[in-house]
């Protein structure tokens, strides 16, 4: 990104022609966001795709039902999440923009500042400065406002299916169909297949959740857009007719 961005004069035909606002602050901190989550999240799915496997085993073997019954209710768990989120996404892109844009605010007014002293700009200054910091807040109030109606929705999402595995089991150990340690080892199973099968509701929001991720990869998938809408207007200009100049054949100018 860094060489396709100061090759070219790709940083100075960018914000012209491709209207991208802040590509500098895409590479320096955007870039570092999407891979430090992606190392993070294949880590997390290592881990949960190999406890996965282990409890899984052992809580089919116990109860197939039970373990039906758990797949289905994380899978519409998912769903709802991906469904009630998927604002999230928008609303994070919005917000590295408008964090960026204040950032860039404060640099301008940094590199600047004799000429702002020079002409008693502060009031002006301070004025675009709040205006900047204001869309900043404004952006993360709906942000917050999301996330909380999602994390509602999580807390219960946890805590309502805990009690199906005493209904399923519980008859069972009445019945002397299982013994009292099946009981311990049904919920420490359960628990743990629904905390692998639930890594979506569980990462979803959040300052490092799958929702900023997402928002980072879009504006590094626009800024290489971007680069590449402007080298292939390099070469269909080089492929146009040049201006040649000669003498003309009568004297004087002609076309």
């Amino acid at each position: 990104y860094l060489n396709n961005y100061a090759s070219r004069k790709n940083y100075y035909k960018i914000p012209i022609f491709a209207a991208l606002d802040n590509a500098d602050q895409r590479i320096a901190d955007d870039i570092r966001c999407v891979t430090d989550k992606s190392v993070s999240l294949l880590c997390t799915v290592f881990v949960a795709a190999c406890d996965l496997v282990v409890f899984s085993a052992i809580l089919y073997r116990i109860d197939p039902f039970l373990y039906a019954l758990l797949f289905a209710y994380s899978a519409a768990g998912t769903a709802f999440t991906i469904f009630v989120g998927r604002p999230l996404i928008t609303l994070n892109r919005e917000q590295l923009r408008r964090e960026a844009d204040f950032r860039y605010g404060l640099v301008r007014l940094r590199e600047n500042a004799e000429s702002v002293a020079f002409y008693n700009g502060d009031r002006s200054e301070r004025r675009q400065a709040v205006g900047l910091f204001g869309a900043l807040a404004g952006n993360a109030a709906r942000v917050m406002d999301k996330e909380r109606t999602l994390g509602f929705f999580t807390r219960w999402y946890k805590y309502l299916i805990q009690a199906l595995p005493a209904l399923v089991i519980g008859p069972q150990y009445f019945a002397g169909k299982v013994q009292l340690g099946v009981i311990s080892q049904t919920f420490v199973s359960f628990n743990h297949v629904l905390a692998d099968l639930s890594l979506v509701v569980s990462e979803f929001a959040g300052p490092q959740g799958l929702s900023n991720f997402a928002a980072g990869v879009g504006r590094l998938r626009q800024l290489q857009r971007a680069i590449d809408e402007t080298d292939a207007r390099d070469a269909a200009a080089a492929g146009e007719g040049k201006i040649e100049v000669g003498d003309a054949a009568g004297g004087g100018l002609s076309p």
